[in-house]
């Protein structure tokens, strides 16, 4: 199910597994466990993020992150990773 939005998990497992299948509980689960998980160990950043970072603010050129994460989740990830407030 990676990549898949959250809004259809429910229906994916549901499909697969029939209507007894607790894919709430299964949901509500797996996101602790991945924010427990990458607050205890930051997701590594990409090779070159820092210097681009620093190159990007010595020359006043605007940021920003865009993903397809949902907004609490990106934060979370932002400011776990020591990147948060590099970003307006």
């Amino acid at each position: 199910m990676v990549g898949m939005h959250s809004s259809k998990t429910q229906a994916w497992l549901t499909e697969r597994f029939g209507p007894d299948y607790p894919s709430d509980r299964i949901h509500s689960l797996c996101h602790e466990i991945y924010l427990e998980r990458s607050h205890a160990a930051p997701i590594p950043l990409k090779t070159g993020v820092l210097e681009l970072l620093e190159w990007l603010e010595a020359n006043h050129i605007p940021k920003a992150v865009a993903t397809s994460t949902r907004r609490h989740i990106a934060l979370h990830h932002l400011e776990h990773a020591g990147l948060l407030t590099r970003f307006s």
